[in-house]
């Protein structure tokens, strides 16, 4: 979880310097993997622990609801700036509800300070 949010900073970094080779670099390298590591997470214990995600993910699309997949689907369209910024928002909004998800029905504790966070990354992505 740590690492999500260490490296969605660096991508908000990349946009505030508009620098597009290393903002989506870091959002394909780092933050968008750890969203499916996060999937694959919850899938697997959803199936009680016999779940094999594949490599990069390739069996976990079935296990997503249509709305999960159409927001995952949002998060590829990085050809500027503004679509990398909108696809940021849109992995932040399903890691929190995934992560949540997760926390409501398998009794996992969320940082604290996650409202902060969320608060602080939209703050960087108005300005």
């Amino acid at each position: 979880m740590r690492e999500f949010y260490w490296c969605a900073g660096n991508v908000v970094k990349g946009l505030a310097r508009q620098n597009l080779v290393y903002t989506n670099e870091q959002f394909n390298r780092y933050v968008r993997p750890e969203l499916l590591t996060l999937l694959e997470m919850r899938a697997t214990m959803q199936q009680n622990g016999r779940f094999d995600a594949g490599v990069t993910g390739k069996f976990i699309e079935p296990t997503l609801s249509a709305v999960e997949k159409t927001q995952l689907s949002a998060t590829y369209q990085q050809t500027s700036l503004p679509e990398t910024k909108a696809s940021l928002r849109k992995v932040l909004q399903l890691y929190r509800g995934v992560s949540e998800q997760i926390s409501g029905n398998y009794n996992f504790d969320l940082p604290k300070t996650i409202t902060k966070v969320y608060q602080q990354f939209n703050m960087w992505l108005s300005a």
